[in-house]
């Protein structure tokens, strides 16, 4: 890359840098009086404006539509062109939820009132008996259903919890996430250099959150998905590994369009210092898999999971919008 290049470069990004100072301060007003508007009316008030909003996503985001629907296609070909499309709608429907049920939690879930919402399943009251027992455990679950209602049970049944988290890229978001984390009783820690807090953490017995289904980048542990070749994140299990796991797979499955949640724990399982990181990916990956086939619509479908950068590896997402015959299956997934 030429000097003059670089310099042309960085110039561009100050621009946008100025541009987004200069919107940022109205957007962020006008998103504070939308939430105001929104969600002091109740949750069915709230899902209301969700379903419009995700109907505007489905017709004017084409591209994540089509991601969506490649994403379908890959990972569950015994559905049909119908209910591929059906899926990946109610997919882009629950995304609006899950974030609506961040800002819903801390208004509506105060007190008891939260049992109104949310059925326990007495897996959970298992897996509070295990995790008290020994090391503290890493609890995962994936971009799926209210996952984040999970979080708030485990706060109201004594557990203080650490999560690992990206900060969304505008501040008031960020804000949002942090102040709901503060009432789900959670130790927000930056997936940037996050790590070593972790540890830290792990070490003072203390739970730890992290969600870790998203592509692990090109340096990610290479595992299947679906039967699907792709990477993952696997930073976090290589660590804990050394002194050994318990790790924990749970999932909050919305109940249609209400703010009604079943919480319930899939798995909790130990895994010694000797183990394989590709042993722990598997259970995982299973877990995850097993909660999707049942409820395929409330994943997060809109995100390339297959991603490839690599010299001769496939592009997964090449023509999405045309479906695949068999033989272009057959070539994507390995």
């Amino acid at each position: 890359m030429s000097p003059q290049t670089k310099k042309q470069r960085k110039k561009s990004r100050s621009r946008k840098l100025q541009t987004f100072w200069l919107t940022r301060w109205p957007l962020e007003a006008f998103l504070w009086a939308g939430a105001q508007f929104i969600f002091s009316f109740g949750w069915r008030w709230a899902y209301f404006w969700a379903r419009r909003i995700a109907w505007v996503m489905w017709v004017f985001m084409a591209r994540q539509r089509a991601i969506a629907l490649r994403n379908i296609e890959l990972c569950l070909p015994e559905l049909d062109e119908t209910r591929r499309r059906q899926v990946a709608r109610e997919s882009f429907k629950h995304t609006v939820y899950a974030f609506f049920d961040m800002l819903l939690i801390e208004r509506v879930f105060r007190g008891e009132r939260w049992k109104r919402h949310v059925t326990v399943d007495e897996s959970v009251q298992r897996y509070y008996a295990w995790a008290r027992e020994g090391r503290a455990p890493l609890t995962t679950a994936g971009h799926f259903g209210s996952w984040e209602v999970g979080v708030f049970v485990n706060h109201a049944h004594g557990m203080e919890q650490a999560a690992l988290y990206r900060p969304p890229d505008l501040p008031i978001f960020d804000r949002w996430l942090r102040r709901m984390r503060a009432f789900c009783g959670v130790v927000p820690i930056e997936k940037e250099g996050g790590l070593r807090q972790l540890v830290k953490r792990a070490r003072d017995n203390q739970p730890l959150l992290a969600i870790l289904d998203q592509y692990g980048g090109d340096s990610g542990f290479a595992a299947p998905f679906f039967g699907v070749n792709t990477r993952w994140q696997a930073d976090v299990f290589k660590v804990f590994l050394r002194s050994g796991l318990k790790l924990c797979v749970s999932e909050c499955v919305r109940r249609g369009d209400t703010f009604h949640v079943d919480y319930r724990v899939l798995l909790m399982r130990e895994f010694p210092p000797e183990a394989d990181v590709g042993e722990v990916i598997g259970a995982y990956a299973r877990a995850l898999e097993d909660m999707i086939r049942r409820h395929p619509e409330q994943y997060f479908w809109l995100h390339k999971r297959f991603k490839t950068r690599k010299e001769g590896e496939p592009d997964r997402y090449a023509h999405p919008g045309r479906s695949l015959t068999p033989d272009q299956r057959q070539a994507m997934i390995a």
